[in-house]
């Protein structure tokens, strides 16, 4: 039964032990900040405490720890480890530990745990730390110091520092209280808006540091505790001055009085002033009063520093007179602070002065040299202080030009009464003399200058009435041509000139008389410029004058020649003489002079051909058409300046046919050649081709062909273009035989057609004819002519092929040339040339033989006589 409660009660307390292990508890202790050390603040064993609802046997098996770990307070405690008390283990001030919180919390962690079952615990223990009146009011400083300027103003405020109390709540500061003797000043608390209290010292009355230059204040700040603490400090209010006395003289009135005599420097014064002000403040320096007559300066000076007034000036002048001054005296102030005081000085009469003139000369002592007589120049009012005779007194002047006019007893007037001209006195001198009647007399002088005021009297005049320049051309834009003058007798803005130019288009002239070029001058559009300028005075009326200026623009050789054309083509006939005109070229140079001269040459030097000096291009040497047909030229037409410039032009100069060339007929040779003819050769077959050629050109070169002989036409026929000897017939017996042929090659010139002729043999065979021996013999040589024939007829043939091409590539180099220039022929030399064709064929035909006939030769050629040539031109046949 024992053993089966203590089963009960375990399960019990294993049970209690599950139900609170998971709930953290939270305890609260109070108590007082500086309570003795090892006081307890409770314990944590008192079920009152700490309400575990745990088995009496299992609650006297607890213990109790300190967890310090994140509890920084902890060490300021200890914890009975049995029954769970709570003792302090160190002084607690709570001004240290919280400073000015309202709440001073500190929190430590105890662990509960069971020594005989499961059970364990963590409890928060807040121990509440009160405050206690610990702590008195304490400002900063022990004493502080204020500066404040005697003007301030009445409930202005000076911020202080407030005092300090580590207490809080009701102990802390709770009021402030000034004590003081003078009463000037009063303490104002208020509360800003962080909370703190604002301490301000107010002033109550108006400060005056000349009866109080400082005050000393206790301020006392107490806290609220029963009883209450204080502290205080000690301010030290130290009035600054300002500006707020002025000077005092030691008298309103000063009189003083000495001779005219006395010499400069003498004494004749002392004003004193004091400033109740400090030194800052204090008298800066004596001077005498802005409203003191103009004069005063003139004769008397005060001392600035000592107040003492001293003569500067002779008062020989001021005898019998009273000099009423104001003296002032200035502090150091900002802005200062003035006193016055009057002194009156008399200055004796004790001896006879000299007249004293005052003089006052009109518009600054100047007159217009256009003035009339009378008109007034100076004022001059005469003193003399002296009575008796010493005071009466008469004036003269010394000049030509002016007299004095007395206004009144002592006052006269300088007038003018001649003519004036500046330009010959600018500057007249004048004296005035004035002498009492004493005895002896003392004679007062005053000499002055007038001076004669310019009029616009003169016009400009120019130093030259032409100016005549010679200036090259192309000169630069802004370049300076020339210069002129004006001068003008008067002076100022009567003196001032101004330049103008009129029908100047490309100049300006600027206020010196340079005229400038605003663009180049081109002596090519213009040889002389003329202009007139025209000078200005800046007179109120103004004068003027004019010159003439004439640029003679000067030639530079800047244009270079040009030809009329940059090309030329010209056409001249082969075979003329030498220095034959071909025709004439023209350039032209817009420079003058040398620069415009022109001097022709041609580039090739070696082509036949000349130019003269006026452009005319003749032969050097008679021209030959077949040996060059064309020309280029380069012409050059150079000009003589310095350097010279040159221009050029091409020339394109065609060399025209001359029908110079006898037609040629290549084959067949005249007296040796032969063709043989088949007797069954057909109608229309070609025996012979006629070569020819022609070294002319045109018309001159083209050929045509002719048969001479009559009694083969009847059997031949030859093409009139193409030279072919054609059979026209069928042969019969009668044509069979050897047939001597003459053909003419003529060509087709318009004016001298030239031709040639030459002469061959044809031979006809019979068919199936029995042949002697001789005729054997006859055919062998017959057969040696046909292979020489051939042979001779592919040769010649190879050369007129070979010369074809030679002149078709000539031809298509000079295809290009387009027209001809036609010159004129000379008839003359063509009539003197000229051969008739029948004359040339005669001599061809008969070979030397008589003009009445040929006889058969040796091979039984026929007589040729009868054909009807004889020496009748072939021409006439056709």
């Amino acid at each position: 039964m024992h053993q089966l409660e203590k089963w009960m009660v375990f399960v019990a307390a294993v049970a209690s032990v599950s139900r609170v292990y998971c709930v953290d508890s939270v305890v609260e202790f109070s108590t007082h900040e500086e309570r003795a050390v090892g006081l307890e603040l409770g314990s944590l064993g008192d079920d009152s405490i700490l309400p575990l609802g745990l088995h009496p046997s299992v609650r006297g098996s607890l213990r109790y720890s300190l967890l310090p770990q994140g509890f920084p307070r902890s060490s300021l405690f200890r914890v009975d480890e049995d029954s769970g008390q709570i003792f302090s283990k160190e002084r607690i001030d709570r001004e240290t530990l919280c400073g000015y919180d309202v709440k001073c919390n500190l929190e430590i962690m105890v662990a509960v745990q069971s020594a005989v079952s499961q059970f364990f615990k963590k409890v928060k223990v807040i121990v509440k730390v009160n405050d206690i009146n610990d702590n008195a009011p304490n400002f900063p400083r022990p004493a502080m110091q204020l500066r404040m300027l005697e003007s301030i103003a009445v409930g202005t405020n000076f911020l202080l520092e407030e005092a300090i109390d580590l207490d809080i709540g009701d102990f802390g500061v709770k009021d402030y209280q000034l004590n003081s003797e003078f009463g000037a000043f009063s303490v104002n608390v208020t509360r800003g808006d962080s909370g703190r209290n604002l301490v301000n010292l107010v002033v109550r009355k108006e400060l005056d540091r000349e009866t109080t230059p400082s005050q000393t204040l206790v301020l006392i700040a107490r806290d609220g505790g029963q009883p209450s603490l204080s502290g205080s400090v000690t301010i030290v209010v130290n009035v600054d001055d300002v500006n707020d006395n002025a000077p005092v003289f030691d008298q309103t009135f000063y009189n003083a009085s000495l001779p005219e005599t006395a010499e400069v420097g003498t004494r004749v014064a002392s004003v004193t002033a004091t400033d109740l002000d400090t030194a800052p403040f204090g008298i800066r320096e004596y001077r005498f009063s802005p409203l003191d007559r103009d004069d005063v300066t003139k004769y008397f000076a005060v001392n600035t520093s000592t107040g003492d007034i001293t003569v500067v000036g002779s008062l020989l002048e001021k005898q019998g007179e009273t000099f009423r001054l104001l003296v002032e005296c200035i502090d150091k102030g900002f802005p200062p602070l003035v006193s016055r005081a009057e002194v009156d000085i008399t200055v004796e009469d004790t001896t006879n002065s000299a007249p004293i003139i005052n003089l006052n000369t009109m518009f600054g002592g100047a007159v217009s040299e256009m003035a009339q007589s009378g008109t007034v120049v100076a004022l001059l009012v005469v003193v003399d202080r002296d009575a008796g005779l010493n005071g009466i007194v008469t004036c003269s002047i010394v000049s030509d030009a002016f007299e004095l006019q007395a206004l009144s007893a002592n006052e006269y007037k300088v007038i003018v009464v001649r003519g004036l001209d500046r330009e010959a006195e600018p500057v007249l001198e004048v004296s005035v003399a004035c002498q009492d009647a004493g005895t002896p007399p003392l004679l007062g002088t005053v000499r002055f200058s007038v001076k004669v005021k310019d009029e616009n009297d003169n016009p400009p005049y120019f130093s030259e009435r032409v100016y005549q320049r010679s200036i090259p051309e192309n000169n630069r834009p802004g370049q300076i041509l020339l210069r002129v003058t004006a001068e003008d007798r008067d002076i100022g803005e009567n003196a001032r000139i101004t330049y103008s130019l009129v029908d100047a288009n490309d100049l300006r002239i600027d206020n010196r008389g340079n005229i400038i070029a605003i663009s180049s001058l081109d002596y090519e559009k213009a040889t002389q410029l003329k202009m007139k300028v025209v000078a200005n005075d800046n007179g109120v009326e103004r004068r003027s004058a004019t010159a003439d200026v004439v640029i003679e623009v000067t030639d530079v050789n800047d244009e270079a020649p040009r030809f009329e054309k940059y090309l030329y083509e010209f056409e001249v006939m082969e075979n003329l003489p030498v220095n034959t005109t071909v025709n004439s070229v023209i350039a032209k140079d817009k420079d003058s002079g040398e620069n415009g001269k022109i001097q022709y040459s041609i580039s090739q030097k070696d082509y036949p051909f000349d130019i003269l000096p006026n452009g005319v291009i003749v032969t050097k040497e008679s021209l030959d058409r077949e040996q060059s047909e064309r020309y280029t030229l380069v012409l050059f037409a150079a000009d003589r300046g310095q350097p010279s410039l040159t221009g050029t032009a091409t020339v394109i100069i065609t060399v025209g046919d001359q029908n110079d060339h006898i037609p040629r007929i290549v084959y067949p040779k005249s007296g040796n050649s032969s063709v043989v003819v088949a007797f069954d050769s057909k109608p229309g077959s070609v025996v012979l081709n006629i070569l020819s050629e022609d070294g002319d050109t045109g018309p001159n070169r083209q050929l045509e062909y002719h048969l001479a002989s009559s009694s083969g036409r009847s059997v031949f026929e030859l093409s009139k273009d193409k030279g072919e000897l054609i059979l026209r017939r069928s042969l019969a017996l009668q044509d069979v035989g050897r047939h001597r042929l003459t053909v003419v090659v003529t060509d087709q010139s318009p004016v001298y057609p030239l031709a040639s002729n030459s002469s061959f043999d044809v031979i006809i065979f019979a068919p199936n004819e029995t042949e002697s021996p001789a005729k054997d013999k006859e055919k062998e040589h017959i057969m040696v002519v046909i292979i020489l024939g051939v042979i001779t007829g592919v040769v010649t043939v190879a050369v007129i092929i070979t010369i074809a091409i030679i002149r078709r590539a000539d031809l298509q180099r000079r295809k290009y040339l387009q027209g001809r220039v036609k010159v004129d022929r000379n008839v003359e030399k063509l009539e003197a040339d000229k051969i008739s064709v029948g004359y040339v064929i005669s001599n061809s035909v008969s070979d030397g033989s008589k003009s009445k006939g040929v006889q058969d030769d040796e091979n039984g050629s026929k007589d040729l006589t009868d054909d009807g040539f004889g020496d009748k031109p072939v021409s006439l046949l056709f």
